[in-house]
């Protein structure tokens, strides 16, 4: 299929994390909405046949619940029978391990095999009969439960019976008088037993006679008083049935247990004769039933089995005694809704408003899901019409109606069934699954394996059960051990060998009968085919290496040895047949043996294909074995045409000799195996031989038995025939009458099961698999979406949870018969890289885990959008007071847990908020005319939680509190007033359903609750379960305290010291004698001495809007930064946004685009870095310090190709660059792994690290630029870059390096090389994503070794030899280049013109151009390779590389552009960032936004990721600020039609500058700079005009400057010449403030000068002016200041101020 053409395919964006961790959520348990539209088989009467009765299972334990209510048959003892309830037991067959040889076999093969060879068929078929073997044995009941009710039961009304399938309950309910009886059936896998529940609306109703049967041999005894027990014992050797009660042959024994349990003030239990009990007057019962068998595995005879039934059953009875109806119930739905809700299907004929919009992948709390794929909600609608009709009726009205609901039900149906029949550890599906009434079942029950065993098993993979097929491969593991005597033997042969019939003891011989059915020695490979599709769908190589393979080959060695050289060259098979179906042979005789039939050599071609792909897959393709397997497999015949144009089912000797078939319409389609479930006939390999099998489908005809039916259903969906198929589902819902089943073919009993007939289970999971084919198909790489989709028919609905090949997860949403979403999920590498949909395909690349979201607008605009992971381990945190790891995952600690009574469910006139100025969470509330006050902030002085609770009444609170936690922990009460909580994290990744159960050794954590409360009444009591409650208090305070074991990154958990109980007691401790007062001033103080160095405050008014108050004012009493002046907080006040909630500010800003929210979110980053990154912390995550799940959206880790990095880009310019301390001590643990894996894995120096890392330090190199240009911002000073900053850098560049190899162009390259997640279209037309020197490797490169050369100049080492390395490597860098579109070249490729021309660069072609990541403009931001003074051209070419991105995008890439716009000098472009990111997601269709915030104003990607947060703050403070070593720019790129006024204090620039800004009417109005460093700027910039300023001396100073009115702007900067200088003057006066020291503030008292700061305001008039205000006396000799000049394109001539001494 042809690639789309530009236009159809667009990339869109990438799903949020909150899609990762609800996707991981999803594919395995998924959940669905309670109130969703029911899934229940109805029944409104007691069932009158065995297929009327409803199933239930748990893979073992079957039951048929007739729900009988009364019976006019009389029974022995003149009862009246109630209820019967059918019991099944999956071990429970007839018969005894056999030999499986026959070694007269292969001189009848001879035989056979010359009769073929000579064109003798129909002697050959008659001569078969000598390769047969011994019967198949016989599937037995296990027995019923009968119950027996008075008269009284006869007269009921009101009757209904459903199996609900979604709880996998059968429930009964009736009416007799004014009592309403209801009964619930469920088979417990878990528990391993049937429970029923009777129950009535009336006391002591509850009366009747309860005993157990059996067809087979037994006797029944009481045990105690409620208890029956049942044993007996299956025949050793067929019998009728009339004979099966005396026999006396040793088969497999079976005990059953009834325990009954009842209650009732006036209940009772009588013990009756012949093994009766009688309940009498009871409220409730329930009845428990566990079966065992003596089975001991297919090689066990009986009479040798050691296990004793009767004990097992009496075991399961006890190990569930005290176990409540609720708990085994819970349980059950527990293990049940774990595979069930993992897939949904909703379909509707109408095309819009059927469906509800909703979000595909929206999760609902509370149930086990599969960790490894996302969580899926359930749509919410509901079908209440359906839900009141039987099935019965539903199935006869399908012909006119069509509903499609009932597709959605027999969909379902298909899946319930194979979970309720087919569990690991269980025996494989039968005939009839596990149910059965019959001691002679049709077809003895036996598995057949010409198709029906198979289709039993079709739906496990695709409809995302893949743990219902464990037995299919432990018993294929049982065939092989019994098929490889029978190769041996019969065959002379190597491998193993299964024909078409087996049974529990793993029969492998052909079966006795005619050898039309009994001789297919392909059951064994068929089979075989399930293993690799098992690795296909699941990517399990393990699973391939120890469990298929192995199993494969065997298969593969009998085929190379059956298979003989025939005369016309081709490998062949002799004797062969196409199951079940005969032919006329030429001389007019009716035949079944011949050779190589169609379906033979499809299946060996399938085997062939499938071993070859294993050997590569596990990396032996080169041996001799898959030689002779590729050898083989190019001789194998190839699929023929007949000359009516359909595909030829037998072959004759002549090639093109088509047999005549005298049964054109026969069940069997077996000779289009290929089309499905193989894969040899393709629509895009084989139209031609597709064409055929159409045409054979149409000789075929519609009719058939149900798995024909749906057979013929999956191959018109692989076809693509949509119509087809659903005429294929037409013909299989018609309601076949049991009294008159023979008449029919195909169809639905009352209950659903599908009909041969009679009842035969494999159409039922060949229906659930069909529908999956309509839906989705793949291949390894290909990947169709709605393929067979009868859009007339169905034209919206969707489906969740179904799985293709390469372990994706799919979700697809259509409206109108049109595709609207899909989602797909992979965890896996070599997953799915073609996707098609309606005749359009699209390549991505192989990443993983990946997320991939489409959307389609009608009708034919597609947008995709993509996500990718590069890795799937991910990070790690630990916090001593919030959140805590497991390996390798970030974990949460816990909740604290409040329950107040129902009063406080009436409340009114609620607020609550985040005050940023104090650091502190408030809610207040009013209930009646009590208000309620809670005030909530964390501590880093004291490392606690702090909650204080009040009301304005005495008296007024009343609550209980507990601690929780998502892992594995326990918790109690210390003395009166205490909880502690201690626990562990895993120490592997496991899901989250097995953590509380994990014993591995992880990181052990504590955490104390202290509660302290007042009042005269007050009081606390301990409760139980770690439980305190408070009664009657005034106040209430809680303290948290928290700690770990966690003890750095090289100390395994194990091997701490560290007590974290201990700590956490020693924390309450510490401030025990505190009060509340007090631990409040200490978090203030401590916060706002970080929080208030910077102010910021926007206004779009031009006039007034601001108040006029000194840039340098200092409000007094807070600590500040000691270096800076102090920045006091503004006055001014916004009533207006105080009292409207954020998530309503972010939703009007489209409209009002209020700067004050712009303000808000600035300091909102600020606030959350404060709070998430402190010194002596783990470094800030994913999620800051904020998880509430044990498997959060991409492990919660640190992503190093920008997410780690742009949570610390405004701890620099927003002057806190103590929060960035954290940053630095993770780096130095990277340096001790990275040390070893450069070693290890590059054979390298120094150190490296990759793209994802965690608590463990598991490691890249972009980080270490962080420690270099720390320096430069905060002026850290000589000691931080000798200790701290040089030694990483310099292990850091010398991995580079040796990375770096020399390329054809001359150039030094890297090779291996990606651009961060991003892949491209190679010059073959091939996806890739690895090449060599991508332009964000070259620019990080660059910026490395610059900072080293940087760093040894300041050091004093420029000359060292490694700098020389350096400086010669930086010299042979590849240049960044210019793609032929003008942007910025991302990926980077050569090709040679000439051999004397140089090497050219060739531009790969962008299959996204759209793509989320920026990484090519590195250099613009935040790197510095790329500059508006230096390089022009680059970026003109960066500003349409952004573009041509676009601006959608998750947050972090808003951000990110945001920046870059900024550094562009763009303010019209950043400002529209800032619009893309303010729009409110709605969490529970979070998948539907691309970036946004949540109404707490978390940053969504979606889902929520910290890391915008950060770079909005980040990109504010470039867009008002922006410096380099010895530059610095004011207001580059303010927006100043939506910011007209506005001020802000206290960003800092390079060179230690602290740097005040206030500006009016869009302009400067005045500026200050602070700086005690020497080396700090010397240019000013504002507007395209520049200024010199140059500090000479170590004194700390400020420069000011203000705008009398606008500069005139000048291409070339002020250009201040001698005789222009008045212009200059004129535009700019400098006011300067020198730090003179107490000497001058103390001898020369001037008012000017306060403490220890003195200031100057040098107003900039002619030089005669100048002269008098210095010679005024103010300043003295030895008082230094600074130099100010202008410049010129020409030397500049100095001008205004020049004072060095006054």
């Amino acid at each position: 299929m042809d690639r789309a053409e530009p236009g159809d395919w667009v990339w869109v964006r990438r799903p949020g994390e909150a899609d990762a961790a609800e996707w991981r959520a999803a594919a395995a348990a998924g959940i669905q909405a309670e109130d969703e539209r029911p899934l229940k088989v109805v029944f409104t009467s007691p069932a009158a046949h065995w297929t009327d009765a409803a199933p239930l299972g748990n893979g073992r334990l079957g039951a048929m619940v007739w729900g009988g209510v009364a019976s006019e048959t009389i029974q022995l003892n003149a009862e009246t029978r109630d209820t019967r309830i059918f019991c099944a037991d999956d071990t429970l067959w007839t018969g005894v391990p056999g030999d499986y040889t026959n070694p007269d076999a292969p001189a009848v093969l001879a035989k056979v095999r010359k009769l073929v060879d000579s064109g003798d068929y129909a002697a050959a078929s008659v001569a078969a009969l000598g390769l047969s073997g011994f019967q198949s044995v016989v599937y037995q009941p296990l027995g019923d439960i009968n119950l027996a009710f008075g008269d009284a039961h006869t007269g009921y009304s009101a009757y209904y019976r459903d199996i609900d399938l979604k709880t996998a309950t059968v429930n009964v309910k009736y009416t007799i008088g004014d009592v309403e009886f209801t009964r619930e059936h469920f088979s417990s896998n878990p528990h391993q037993v049937v429970v029923t529940k009777f129950s009535a609306n009336k006391a002591g109703s509850l009366s009747f006679v309860v005993y157990l049967d059996s067809k087979l041999q037994h006797h029944s005894t009481v045990s105690g008083t409620n208890q029956i027990v049942m044993e007996g014992s299956c025949p050793g050797q067929m019998f009728s049935p009339g004979e099966i009660k005396s026999e006396k042959s040793s088969g497999i024994k079976f005990s059953a247990i009834l325990d009954l349990q009842c209650g009732g003030k006036g209940s009772k239990v009588q013990v009756q004769d012949e093994g009766k009990l009688k309940v009498d007057g009871a409220d409730w019962v329930i009845l428990l039933l566990a079966a065992s068998s003596s089975f001991d595995g297919p090689f066990t005879m009986p009479s040798d089995s050691k296990k004793d039934p009767t004990s097992a059953a009496s075991n399961t009875i006890n190990s569930i005694r005290n176990l409540s109806y609720t708990q085994l119930y819970a349980s059950h739905l527990d293990d049940y809704q774990s595979l069930f809700n993992r897939v949904t299907l909703q379909l509707s004929k109408e095309s819009k408003n059927a469906l509800e919009e909703e979000d595909l992948v929206a999760v609902q709390k509370g149930h086990k899901t599969n960790p490894d794929a996302p969580r899926v909600e359930n749509g919410n609608s509901s079908r209440s019409a359906s839900s009141a009709i039987s099935a019965a009726e539903r199935v006869k009205s399908f012909v006119n109606d069509e509903d499609p609901s009932l597709v959605e039900l027999l969909f379902h149906y298909g899946r319930y069934l194979l979970i309720s029949c087919s569990r690991p550890g269980t025996q494989i599906s039968n005939l009839q699954g596990i149910w059965n009434q019959d001691t002679a079942p049709a077809w003895d029950g036996a598995p057949h394996m010409n198709i029906n065993l198979q289709m039993n098993y079709w739906p496990s993979l695709p409809c995302n059960l893949s743990e219902c097929q464990e037995p299919l491969f432990d018993f294929i593991a049982s065939l092989m051990r019994n098929g490889s005597k029978t190769a041996k033997v019969n065959y002379e042969a190597s491998g193993w060998v299964a024909h078409q019939v087996t049974d529990i003891w793993a029969k492998t011989s052909p079966d006795r009968g005619d050898p039309v059915w009994a001789l297919w020695p392909m059951g064994g490979a068929w089979l075989c085919t399930h293993l690799w599709e098992h690795y296909s769908f699941s990517m399990d190589k393990d699973f391939l290496q120890n469990t298929a393979y192995p199993l494969l080959k065997g298969c593969a060695s009998f085929l190379l040895d059956w298979l003989i050289e025939g005369r016309g060259g081709y490998l062949e098979t002799n004797p062969s047949t196409s199951p079940e179906h005969s032919f006329i042979a030429p001389d007019g005789k009716t035949a079944s043996v011949s050779y190589s039939t169609t379906m033979d050599m499809a299946i060996i071609k399938e085997v062939f294909t499938v071993v070859i792909s294993s050997e590569k897959v596990l990396g032996c393709s080169d041996s001799e074995f898959v030689q002779r397997i590729k050898k083989a497999l190019s001789w194998l015949p190839p699929t023929r045409i007949a000359r009516d144009g359909s595909i030829m089912e037998w072959a004759s000797r002549s090639l093109a000799q088509d047999f005549e078939d005298p049964d054109v319409y026969h069940r069997h389609v077996s000779h289009l195996f290929g089309l499905f479930p193989g894969h040899t006939i393709t629509i895009r390999k084989t139209p031609d031989l597709c064409k055929a099998a159409a045409n054979s489908l149409y000789k075929r005809g519609d009719a058939g038995p149900g798995w024909s039916t749906t057979w013929k259903m999956a191959l018109w969906a692989r076809l693509r025939n949509s119509e087809h198929a659903y005429r294929m589902i037409k013909q299989l819902i018609m309601l076949v009458d049991p009294d008159h089943q023979a008449t029919f073919e195909g169809g639905l009993y009352s209950n659903l099961f599908t009909a041969h007939p009679p009842f035969q289970i494999d159409a039922n999971f060949g229906f659930a698999a069909a529908i999956a084919e309509m839906l989705v198909q793949s291949t390894d790489r290909d990947l169709y979406l709605l393929p067979a989709l009868p859009r007339d028919k169905w034209a919206a609905g969707y489906v969740r949870g179904l799985k293709a090949r390469g372990g994706t997860t799919v979700n697809i949403h259509w409206k109108e018969g049109q595709l609207h979403e899909t989602w797909l999920w992979t965890t896996n590498k070599n997953s799915i890289t073609r996707l098609h949909y309606g005749g359009h395909m699209i390549r991505y690349g192989r990443v993983c885990p990946a997320i991939i979201r489409i959307q389609m607008r009608l009708p034919c605009s597609l947008k995709l959008e993509n996500w990718w992971t590069v890795e799937i381990m991910q990070q790690l945190q630990s916090l001593p007071s919030a959140y805590l790891v497991s390996t390798l995952v970030y974990q949460p600690l816990g909740d604290i847990n409040l329950v107040f009574g129902d009063s406080d469910t009436r409340y009114s006139a609620y607020y609550r908020d985040i005050d940023l100025k104090t650091a502190t969470v408030n809610v207040q509330y009013t209930i009646e005319d009590v208000e309620f006050t809670r005030e909530h902030f964390s501590s880093n002085p004291h490392q606690v939680v702090v909650t204080k609770f009040s009301a304005d009444k005495a008296g007024s609170l009343s609550f209980t509190v507990y601690l929780d936690s998502k892992l594995q922990h326990h918790s109690s009460v210390s003395g009166t007033s205490q909880i502690v909580i201690e626990g562990s994290c895993p120490g592997k990744i496991i899901s989250s359903d097995e953590i509380k159960s994990d014993k591995s050794s992880g990181i052990k954590f504590s955490a104390i609750l202290d509660l302290r409360c007042g009042g005269v009444g007050s009081k606390v009591q301990v409760l139980d379960e770690g439980k305190l409650k408070v009664d009657g208090a005034d106040w209430v305070i809680l303290l948290l305290a928290a700690s770990s074991s966690f003890e750095g990154p090289f100390t395994k958990p194990s091997d701490s010291k560290k007590d974290p109980t201990s700590a956490a007691l020693h924390t309450i401790n510490s401030i025990r004698n505190m009060s509340y007062t007090q631990l409040y001033a200490y978090h203030l103080d401590d916060y706002q001495s970080l929080f208030n160095r910077v102010t910021l405050k926007l206004s779009k008014e031009s006039k007034n809007a601001l108040e006029e108050e000194n840039l340098v004012a200092v409000r007094k009493g807070h600590k500040t930064d000691s270096d800076a002046p102090r920045v006091e907080k503004g006055k001014s006040s916004r009533s207006a946004s105080s009292t409207i909630s954020a998530a309503e500010r972010v939703k009007s800003f489209i409209n009002d685009e209020d700067p004050s929210l712009v303000d808000l979110l600035f300091h909102y980053g600020r606030y959350l870095l404060i709070s998430c990154s402190r010194p002596g912390t783990q470094i800030a995550n994913l999620q800051g310090i904020w998880n509430k799940d044990t498997e959060p959206a991409w492990d919660g880790a640190p992503h190093m190709n920008v997410n780690l990095q742009m949570n610390y880009w405004p701890s620099l310019p927003c002057n806190l660059s103590e929060c960035q301390e954290p940053l630095f001590d993770f780096i130095a643990s990277l340096v001790r792994n990275g040390s070893k894996t450069a070693k290890v894995n590059y054979e390298a120096s120094g150190w490296v690290a990759h793209q994802v890392t965690d608590i463990w330090a598991k490691h890249h190199l972009i980080v270490a630029i962080q420690c270099g240009l720390s320096g430069r911002w905060v002026g850290l000073g000589f000691d931080f870059l000798q200790n701290t900053a040089y030694p990483l850098l310099k292990g850091c560049a010398s991995f580079l390096l040796d990375w770096l190899i020399e390329g054809r162009g001359g150039y030094l390259e890297t090779n291996p090389s990606t651009s961060p997640e991003h892949s491209f279209i190679a010059p073959d037309g091939k996806t890739a994503s690895v090449s060599y020197s991508t332009t964000m490797d070259m620019a990080i490169i660059k910026e490395v070794f610059t900072v080293v050369i940087s760093s040894d100049k300041v050091l004093g080492c420029s000359d060292s030899e490694f700098v020389q390395r350096i400086k010669k490597a930086l010299s042979w860098l590849p240049p960044t280049r210019i793609a032929r579109d003008g942007s910025i070249m991302e990926w980077a490729s050569f090709e040679v013109l000439h051999v004397f021309v140089p090497l050219q660069a060739q531009d790969f072609e962008d299959p996204e151009v759209h793509h989320r990541h920026v990484s090519h403009l590195f250099g613009l931001f935040p790197g510095h390779t790329i500059t508006i003074g230096k390089t022009p051209d680059l970026c003109k070419a960066a500003a349409n590389s952004l573009y041509k991105r676009g601006d959608a995008g998750p947050g972090w890439s808003t951000t990110w552009k945001m920046a870059l716009w900024a550094r562009l000098r763009n303010s019209e472009h950043a400002y529209r960032m800032i619009k893309q990111l303010i729009i409110l997601v709605d969490p529970d269709h979070e998948a539907n936004f691309e970036g946004g915030l949540y109404s707490n104003l978390f940053t969504a990607h979606p889902p929520f990721q910290i890391d915008a947060n950060f770079g909005f703050a980040a990109a504010i403070a470039e867009m008002l600020v922006q410096s380099t070593e010895h530059d610095l720019y004011i207001l580059p790129a303010l927006p100043r039609d939506k910011w007209t006024t506005g001020y802000v204090r206290g960003l800092k620039a390079r060179g230690g500058t602290t740097v005040n800004i206030r500006w009016r009417e869009g302009d400067l109005h005045e500026t200050w700079l602070w700086t005690r460093n020497k080396n700090s700027i010397t240019r000013l910039h504002y507007r395209g005009h520049i200024g010199f300023v140059f500090p000479t001396v170590h004194n700390a100073g400020t420069v000011g400057a203000w705008a009398k009115s606008p500069p005139t702007p000048r291409t070339e900067g002020f250009g201040c010449t001698t005789n222009q200088h008045h212009r200059f003057l004129k535009s700019l006066v400098y006011v300067v403030f020198g730090v003179l020291g107490s000497y001058l503030s103390r001898r020369h008292q001037h008012p000017i000068l306060t403490g220890h700061q003195a200031a100057l305001s040098l107003v900039a008039l002619p030089r005669a002016s100048l002269r008098n205000v210095v010679g005024q006396g103010i300043l003295r000799p030895k008082a230094s200041l600074f130099s100010v000049f202008g410049s010129s394109s020409s030397p500049p001539a100095r001008f205004g101020i020049n004072v060095t001494t006054c």
